[in-house]
């Protein structure tokens, strides 16, 4: 299966379509020929920076972020820890990892509203300031690890007392540079998102019991399932993609991937 929400989560970060598969496939293969050179003579092994679903390291999200002017640090980091914890509201985004889910997502402040940009869910989530603190808690107590996105760019400060000046969503600057599956959302637009969602989760759960139930597929025209059938959620079916085929600059359709594209379906206005 495609893991490309470090993709989703990058994009989401930074509101634009300035990464892709691609891209990221080339800072992998980078850090991974770094890390051989690093031991002289070293036979070629198994990237330590992608898999083959496509799942990302925390290297080549640094090394993605570090071509914008950006760094992360774990918000356990001694030098970030008191003040991510004082005040996290302060900060301007936060990114989050789990190992074990192999999932890369974002939550970031936009037009002064925290939102949660996981782009396994069917819409943006707002979060409340009140809540950011409990919400981050919540995140880690999943097993999350989450990174705390700081701005390296011009000042005196250390990068590590320095809160990132994230982009705001400017939908015009990338015009005709959109996949399909790529947009700016309005707050109506969220909510129909949100609705659609729900109403495609219920149907979901009344056709998973009818099965169960004996009564056949939706359609009613087959033989009930084994019971501890699930019908996965749509939205989190993944397709398949030949990772061998990124470095001929391929994206996931099969055809060449658009100058400075993206894979992210979270973006804000």
């Amino acid at each position: 299966a495609d893991r490309l929400c470090a993709v989703h989560c990058l994009n989401a970060l930074l509101q634009g379509p300035h990464f892709t598969e691609v891209a990221l496939a080339k800072h992998a293969q980078d850090l991974d020929a770094q890390e051989r050179a690093l031991i002289e003579g070293s036979p070629a092994a198994q990237s330590a920076n992608v898999d083959a679903s496509g799942n990302f390291s925390i290297g080549v999200i640094e090394a993605a972020l570090g071509t914008r002017g950006y760094r992360c640090f774990n918000v356990q980091h001694p030098e970030v820890a008191s003040a991510v914890r004082a005040a996290p509201g302060a900060e301007a985004g936060y990114i989050c990892n789990s190992h074990a889910r192999e999932h890369w997502f974002t939550i970031r402040r936009v037009k002064g509203r925290w939102w949660d940009l996981d782009s396994l869910k069917h819409s943006p989530q707002a979060i409340g300031d009140v809540y950011l603190s409990e919400f981050l808690e919540a995140t880690s107590s999943q097993g999350f690890t989450i990174f705390v996105v700081r701005d390296v760019g011009s000042g005196d400060a250390p990068a590590e007392r320095r809160a990132a000046a994230l982009p705001e969503p400017s939908p015009g600057q990338f015009a005709g540079r959109l996949y399909d599956h790529q947009h700016f959302l309005t707050p109506g637009k969220i909510e129909e998102l949100k609705r659609r969602g729900l109403e495609k989760e219920q149907q979901e759960a009344a056709d998973a019991q009818r099965v169960a139930g004996g009564e056949g597929g939706p359609d009613g025209d087959g033989p009930a399932a084994p019971s501890f059938t699930v019908i996965a959620p749509a939205d989190k079916r993944k397709q398949e993609t030949n990772w061998t085929s990124l470095g001929a600059g391929q994206s996931l359709g099969g055809g060449g991937a658009a100058a400075d594209g993206a894979d992210d379906a979270e973006l804000q206005t």
